[in-house]
């Protein structure tokens, strides 16, 4: 058994879920980037990565940290837009999300190192990309 290292989530409760995972499309793209991920991170103290999709109902930061999880705001998200595509469109979907906040991790935090294996034990040969989307952090 895995250790949950990695997970998405809606940032407006009850938009769509399956069991702990937001569909099956959601689940097998989390469960391959868990296994990607090493554990520990040796990423300040955090054990985990969320990413929160979607328009906030509130004000919500671009990235926190509390309990040993890091949290990413990715507002850039259509659910609508998302629940119309296939199986694969979705995955595909995640998996440009995903590169993206694992590059704006990269490019704010001195030792993120851990999302270049990860993208290296995906196969993820474009990573890191050349533009981050999500701001950066304040200094």
């Amino acid at each position: 058994m895995a250790v949950w290292k990695f997970q998405l989530y809606p940032a407006q409760p009850d938009k769509i879920a399956l069991r702990f995972a937001m569909d099956e499309a959601a689940q097998a793209f989390e469960l391959a980037v868990n296994d990607a991920l090493r554990y520990p991170f040796g990423f300040h103290k955090v054990n985990k990565i969320c990413v929160c999709l979607g328009p906030s109902l509130g004000i919500r930061p671009h990235y926190k940290e509390a309990l040993g999880v890091g949290d990413v705001h990715y507002a850039d998200f259509s659910f609508a837009r998302y629940m119309a595509q296939s199986n694969e469109e979705r995955t595909l979907e995640l998996e440009r999300i995903t590169k993206h906040v694992f590059a704006w991790l990269v490019a704010n935090f001195d030792d993120a190192n851990f999302v270049l294996v990860a993208a290296r034990n995906l196969g993820w040969t474009e990573f890191p990309l050349p533009q981050v989307t999500l701001p950066h952090r304040k200094a």
